[in-house]
């Protein structure tokens, strides 16, 4: 059940939660009168003022087509102080149907606001609105970063690679004989650290796992400013560090870590510390 819910709003709160679930379960063979009628039935038996009825009628307008209607609801309901999962969906739905509105520019305010509230399995859709937002305020390429860098921790594979490439793309166009990026980076060395994210996926045996190795001193040798720990000691905390928490970053990308770590795990660690601050 969401939170926002009082005693004294409604006698039974979950069995009111069941048939608003079942009545968005049914929605596809309704007519779209029936439906509206059926939501609007449902929040009539809350008070007038309730945040949660005034955002369940806004999402029946949204979804029937009518996102003019359900723009200020949704603006009521997060003014009367909507709370739990339904806040963010308002959120994510206002800014949805004000893109759509022809009002991007509010859509993307919405939503980079939206990503420094408190993380929840909502996060990706954040990001995928969002992307929709910016490609329609003429800046594709943040757009295609933000999507990139919410596909990448879903891939079995290739997280890290897709995730500097996601990176790399947000980046300004470097000028004509310029070999650095937005705010001065070394190119060179965001393409070293891709390669070596490259390499440390593919490892499979002993033998890879050594030639990473060796790339991975090429890397320092070549790059050394990109580098967050260049001493022995603070690449050994940093070692310690990763090791440490590996557990929760594989739980993070919905992945299980072997009781025995293998050649790439091993690889993935000492590239990570590379860059551990």
């Amino acid at each position: 059940m969401d939170a926002g819910w009082t005693d004294d709003v409604i006698a039974d709160p979950m069995n009111w939660e069941q048939r608003v679930s079942d009545a968005w379960a049914s929605a596809d063979q309704r007519s779209e009168e029936e439906f509206l009628a059926l939501i609007e039935n449902l929040a009539a038996e809350l008070p007038p003022d309730s945040s949660i009825g005034i955002f369940e009628r806004a999402a029946s307008l949204d979804s029937t087509g009518h996102s003019d209607l359900a723009v200020p609801l949704y603006r009521q309901a997060l003014d009367l102080g909507l709370t739990g999962e339904r806040r963010r969906r308002a959120v994510i739905q206002l800014a949805s149907s004000l893109r759509n509105l022809g009002q991007p520019e509010a859509s993307v305010a919405l939503l980079m606001a939206e990503l420094d509230a408190e993380s929840d399995h909502l996060d990706d859709a954040v990001r995928a609105f969002l992307a929709l937002a910016l490609v329609d305020t003429g800046r594709e390429r943040e757009a295609v970063s933000l999507a990139l860098t919410a596909l990448a921790p879903h891939l079995p594979r290739y997280q890290r690679s897709l995730a500097n490439y996601a990176r790399q793309v947000s980046d300004e166009t470097p000028a004509v004989g310029d070999s650095r990026g937005q705010w001065g980076r070394d190119s060179g060395a965001d393409h070293s650290l891709v390669a070596l994210s490259e390499q440390q996926e593919e490892i499979e045996t002993r033998e890879d796992f050594v030639r990473f190795v060796h790339a991975l001193q090429a890397d320092l040798r070549d790059h050394p400013a990109s580098w967050e720990n260049l001493s022995l000691e603070s690449y050994l905390e940093a070692l310690e560090a990763v090791a440490a928490s590996i557990h929760q970053r594989f739980k993070n990308h919905g992945l299980s870590l072997p009781d025995q770590p293998t050649w790439r795990i091993i690889g993935d660690i000492l590239l990570t510390a590379r860059i551990y601050e």
